[in-house]
């Protein structure tokens, strides 16, 4: 991975079209029943699902899609199979400042939608020399690299 990368600057990166990356497969998203489900966020519709399915504090798609319509998704990934685990990492833009939202359920518990602020300079420490962004696969760690970095 490289370490001389650069931050893109703020305004170049809210500018772009949001990315979902799932967790790094090709799986599509399918919902049969509760007990046999599983969920790759590869877009809006999955991320809504994702929050609004499985035991999360939201009673309904629509409550969860409000909240998301005062902000601007930037980059989701992750994946869940609705009854044994899953995780999900957002990162949005809200009047001029960066949130994350990392996030993961196992049996018992939901989803949890708790945002965080976060800086640029933190996102690049995680991605060079931090162990944050190893969880995720190569080809989604190269695109996250290439949405806020140069």
């Amino acid at each position: 991975m490289k370490t001389n990368l650069k931050i893109k600057e703020f305004s170049e990166i809210v500018k772009q079209d949001p990315i979902f990356l799932g967790n790094g497969t090709e799986v599509k998203s399918y919902i049969n029943s509760a007990r046999d489900s599983s969920i790759n966020v590869l877009s809006m519709d999955d991320l809504i699902t994702a929050f609004s399915v499985h035991r999360s504090d939201f009673e309904s798609p629509e409550e969860f899609k409000k909240i998301l319509d005062q902000l601007k998704v930037l980059i989701a990934t992750g994946s869940s199979d609705y009854i044994y685990e899953g995780d999900i990492w957002v990162l949005y833009e809200k009047d001029g400042k960066l949130y994350e939202v990392l996030t993961f359920h196992d049996s018992i518990s939901g989803f949890d939608w708790e945002p965080e602020e976060v800086c640029l300079e933190e996102l690049l420490n995680r991605f060079t020399s931090g162990t944050f962004f190893n969880n995720f696969g190569e080809e989604v760690r190269f695109k996250i690299q290439e949405f806020l970095f140069e």
